[in-house]
């Protein structure tokens, strides 16, 4: 996942100022992808109190900056949406959203969108719109060779 997230960052108009995340308490695939992206991190912390609805917290981000989120797995696009208005709140400018697997239920479109996130790009470990990183060749070289 780092190497395609850097890619993915890398390959933008310019490089985001900070990438955020979220996990169950270690925050280690944002600062990986992060820091080999050349970009500030931090990690949200999420309470899931359904399938819809999220609470995040957020550590101080930098007023005016850009964002990426990046998320493992967007079904509902609940997590993407409230870590977005977070970001809206706390006066992020530019919100994108990188996804390794992108199921997207309906209507999970529209309210990241909705939420200001301006695009979002996803893996193409599941066919979707938003597939835009590539990951067969990562998971070819992941995989030992037979004789």
């Amino acid at each position: 996942m780092a190497s395609s997230t850097c890619r993915a960052a890398r390959t933008g108009a310019a490089r985001a100022a900070f990438a955020t995340a979220w996990s169950a308490g270690e925050g280690a695939g944002a600062s990986g992808s992060s820091c080999a992206a050349g970009a500030r991190w931090v990690v949200a912390r999420k309470q899931r109190h359904g399938d819809h609805s999220v609470t995040v917290e957020l550590p101080a981000v930098p007023a005016g900056s850009r964002a990426v989120i990046v998320d493992d797995i967007a079904s509902s696009g609940a997590t993407i949406a409230a870590t977005a208005s977070v970001l809206r709140a706390r006066g992020v400018r530019r919100i994108d959203a990188v996804v390794t697997h992108a199921i997207f239920a309906p209507g999970a479109r529209t309210r990241i969108r909705a939420a200001g996130v301006r695009r979002v790009a996803s893996c193409d470990t599941i066919p979707h719109p938003t597939n835009r990183i590539s990951v067969a060749a990562l998971i070819a070289a992941a995989l030992p060779r037979s004789a």
